[in-house]
């Protein structure tokens, strides 16, 4: 799998402080070991997802109050800041990042990876410890519903839209609230 993201600060052109534009793209390649050989739910690497190149991410970000408060609007991938663990980049396995439970409960697998979704997000961080997360989403990425016609591997919410450019309005929405406390944090030098 190959990203690239470009970050652009708007504040010497257009003169908005503490703003922050950002476009990801993914080209994911290679085979599904888990689809494959194993079959199973639960895939084996955090980085399977069907062969594509494909849109991920495209937002602006907006701060205030010295960035204690920012609001992020476009297409978003929750697995990005939600659901996630300070650890999980020690391990190849998917069961370590956006949870399997959230995964199999809502359409498309979630508004995680590979998949992103129209939505705003709030987050507010009074200290370094402690952040509030708050994110409205549209809940079905690629508008596929819950579908099981002849077994669970029928259907493939990735393989609808393998551009990522699809913009889904047309469902309902997917409301997470999350509350963070951040244990030993670093300082910066």
């Amino acid at each position: 799998m190959t990203t690239l993201t470009l970050n652009w600060d708007p504040e010497k052109v257009l003169g908005f402080k503490h703003g922050l534009f950002n476009i990801s793209t993914m080209q994911i390649r290679g085979r599904s070991f888990t689809g494959e050989n194993i079959a199973n739910f639960n895939p084996i690497s955090g980085t399977e997802a069907d062969r594509s190149t494909r849109l991920w991410e495209l937002w602006y970000q907006q701060g205030f109050w010295d960035d204690k408060f920012t609001v992020r609007i476009g297409k978003l991938a929750l697995d990005q800041e939600f659901n996630i663990s300070d650890y999980a980049a020690l391990f190849m396995n998917s069961s370590f990042g956006w949870s399997m439970v959230s995964s199999l409960d809502t359409y498309s697998g979630g508004v995680a990876y590979p998949l992103a979704a129209p939505g705003i997000r709030f987050a507010f961080q009074p200290n370094e410890n402690w952040t509030n997360l708050f994110a409205i989403t549209n809940d079905n990425p690629n508008d596929v519903s819950f579908c099981n016609p002849s077994g669970p591997f029928t259907c493939d919410p990735q393989s609808k839209h393998l551009s990522g450019t699809r913009f889904n309005f047309t469902t309902g929405v997917f409301i997470i609230n999350e509350l963070q406390y951040h244990l030993n944090q670093l300082i910066q030098l």
